[in-house]
């Protein structure tokens, strides 16, 4: 996938609050436009609400979510299956941020944009936010903007528009 500069956004809280921010649904967005997604498959039986989001704005952000997506460690490790808090680790194996619902927004925008699949309870397992799992969609891995190795990285990867 090619990026262009300003959509390759370093994987931290600030950048998933205003992106989150940007494309949650608001009273002055119009209805056709609002669309609802859910974080968790029907048969996880987990109380999650429903987010509505703008899915013109969702369109707009799409690369820059899937960009983030891929600093995470199961992208770049190519695990089949993360669980729920394998999301907090970047590639680097550093914690981008140990607030649950900071990483919630980031996978709700990942389910919003078809990035990630919902996530789904594991086989023999208890009902808990470490069990669920996804099945990783296409998702490729990406590196922060502010990692030395970066420009080398896009040279290799031919991925700057």
């Amino acid at each position: 996938m090619k990026y262009k500069r300003e959509e390759m956004l370093d994987l931290n809280e600030e950048n998933v609050k205003k992106v989150f921010g940007y494309c949650i649904a608001t009273n002055q967005t119009p209805k056709e436009n609002i669309h609802a997604y859910t974080f968790f498959s029907p048969n996880c039986k987990t109380n999650i609400p429903k987010m509505n989001f703008d899915k013109v704005r969702l369109a707009q952000m799409k690369k820059s979510i899937n960009y983030m997506l891929g600093q995470l460690l199961p992208v770049h490790s190519r695990d089949l299956i993360m669980p729920i808090h394998g999301g907090f680790r970047k590639y680097t194996d550093k914690n981008w941020t140990v607030n649950r619902m900071l990483l919630f927004s980031l996978y709700y925008l990942g389910v919003a944009t078809s990035q990630l699949p919902a996530f789904e309870q594991a086989p023999d397992s208890d009902q808990n936010f470490i069990s669920p799992i996804n099945r990783q969609s296409s998702l490729e891995p990406t590196f922060s903007p502010n990692d030395p190795n970066f420009e080398k990285w896009c040279r290799d990867n031919n991925i700057v528009e």
